[in-house]
């Protein structure tokens, strides 16, 4: 069985939300029908882009790769409930260095294979 979800709002929410203008035709010589627009107050935001400065990368990447035996990477994830699942890594050889290299998915720590 469906069901219709229909949303009622107060005229106080209503009026808080939006804000009618009400403006006559100008080809009418001002007498003609009135034309009605709603305008919703949304956050502008490129404003709130532009307060949020992260450096989340930075840290990430000033953190070394690190060196592993095998093919395969463990990734933990950190303190118990607060870290991420356990990933498993597979190591796949990486072009510039020739070098076996993973990425963790969740934290994006880097592995790399011990050189033999």
């Amino acid at each position: 069985m469906h069901s219709r979800l229909s949303l009622r709002l107060t005229p106080t929410l209503r009026a808080s939300l939006s804000r009618t203008i009400s403006t006559t035709s100008p080809v009418l010589g001002g007498a003609g029908p009135v034309i009605h627009e709603t305008m919703m107050h949304y956050p502008k935001l490129e404003k709130i882009n532009d307060k949020h400065r992260s450096n989340g990368m930075k840290q990430v990447f000033d953190v070394p790769p690190i060196e592993v035996d095998g093919d395969v990477a463990v990734c933990e994830g950190g303190a118990g409930a607060l870290g991420h699942p356990v990933e498993y890594i597979t190591l796949k050889i990486h072009s510039s260095t020739d070098r076996l290299a993973g990425v963790c998915k969740y934290c994006s720590l880097r592995y790399v294979g011990k050189k033999h």
